[in-house]
Formats: C-alpha cells, sequence, structure tokens
C-alpha cells in the first residue's frame, strides 16, 4: 500500500491499464491518492481516490510518500523525494524497470547511445538527477556520477549533501558514484542513499578510502544570489 503525491495537473485515472482506456476520474497536481499495485514494470500504478474511485494511471505522474520513520522535517525536499524510491529495483531481463527508465531520461549524456534504454545502464547519476529535478533544481543532464564534482557548490557533510565518489576498477579505470549522504557509519565508511546501490535504491555503506572508493567531496545546489 501506501500513498503516493500527484505531480501533474489534469492527469486522467482509467479505467483499465491500457492508453487509451475510458477515463473514470481527474486528479490534479497536489492530490494524494492511494497505491494499489503496480502493473507492467512499474509503468502502470492502479490507485484509488480521494473520492473512492479505483483506476490505472501512469507511475511517471506521482512522487511516493517516503516513510516517516526515514525522513526529517529539516530534510531538502530532493532528500525526502529519493527515500520515496527506496527499494526500486532492476528486473531480470529482458524486462525494464520504467522508473528506472525515467530516472535516466533525465540525462543527455551517456557512454553509449543505448545506454538510457536499459535499467542495465549505470544509473546512480541519473537517479540524482531525477530527485534533484523533482525538487525544481537544475541537475547535471548526465549519466556520469563524477560530473557532480563540479555541480553547485562545495559543502561540509551534512545529511542531505551530495556525495562522490571517484571507483576504481582493478583494471585501473576510473568511474564514480554518487548519492545522498545520511551519517557516518564507522571510522573509514559513511551512509549513502543512492540509485543503482546493489541493482536498487537503498541505503548502503561506502567507504571514505579504500583500493576501490574515494570520497572527493559534498556537494548542494547554488544559493539564489
Amino acid at each position: 500500500m501506501g500513498y503516493l503525491f500527484v505531480n501533474t495537473n489534469r492527469l486522467n485515472v482509467l479505467n483499465e491499464p491500457i492508453i487509451g482506456a475510458k477515463p473514470i476520474a481527474v486528479i490534479n497536481k497536489g492530490q494524494i491518492v492511494k497505491k494499489l499495485g503496480f502493473i507492467d514494470n512499474y509503468y502502470w500504478v492502479k490507485i484509488k481516490t480521494k473520492g473512492g474511485k479505483i483506476g490505472f494511471c501512469p507511475f511517471k505522474y506521482f512522487l511516493v510518500f517516503p516513510d516517516k520513520k526515514d525522513i526529517k522535517t529539516s530534510d531538502p525536499r530532493f532528500l525526502k523525494i529519493a527515500f520515496g524510491e527506496k527499494n526500486i529495483v532492476e528486473l531480470k531481463d529482458p524486462n525494464e524497470n520504467h522508473r528506472i527508465l525515467q530516472y535516466l531520461g533525465t540525462c543527455e549524456k551517456f557512454t553509449n547511445e543505448d545506454a538510457k534504454l536499459s535499467d542495465e545502464t549505470h544509473w546512480c547519476s541519473a537517479f540524482m538527477n531525477w530527485c534533484i529535478e523533482k525538487a525544481e533544481y537544475e541537475g547535471t543532464n548526465s549519466a556520469l556520477a563524477l560530473h557532480w564534482r563540479t555541480w553547485g557548490r562545495k559543502i561540509n557533510p551534512r545529511r542531505g549533501a551530495i556525495a562522490v565518489f571517484e571507483r576504481y576498477s582493478k583494471n585501473g579505470e576510473v568511474g564514480g558514484h554518487v548519492g545522498f549522504y545520511l551519517s557516518k557509519s564507522g571510522e573509514n565508511k559513511i551512509s549513502i542513499l543512492g540509485g543503482n546501490q546493489s541493482n536498487s535504491v537503498k541505503i548502503s555503506d561506502y567507504p571514505i578510502e579504500n583500493k576501490y572508493y574515494k570520497l572527493v567531496g559534498f556537494r548542494a545546489p547554488n544559493v539564489p544570489s
């Protein structure tokens, strides 16, 4: 179960999960509906409106209410949005999770042209862009995690800061990872909420520095001038 926040205006609630199906109700931005389940690899969500109508809408038009135990009142909006996405997971091939494809849709720069068509793509940066854009900020427009190194402004670690890591492969190639900082979790580890962590949106511990990872900084949106 759980609840969803409508994030668009004049959204038709359909009598079945098919494009062109009969509308049975209309809902608007800011309304809250009950989530009853997902269909077609997260493309459709079955909902119940405040007026009691049960029908179907594309999931892309909703934000998920996070678990109250996860969030704090002071959390930035993009962090609350990210917590709502917890447990979104890649699907076994040949299926694709449409929610992850929505994350990838926020990016233009990829390592190859077909990357945004598959949930097998490295999507940690795409997840961050999606959360940032839903909170009405401009992201990096890039699926490359290290592009967050220069985004916004540099800050000291605090809950909700964007943590950027260099990631080193066994053959010496340098990549990256990016996620939301939550807290320290040991002498050389920090707790990160992010996408593509064990192929899902979840909280994981990452080393500040070892032979595979190096934390390179924390970022936040620019302060309006």
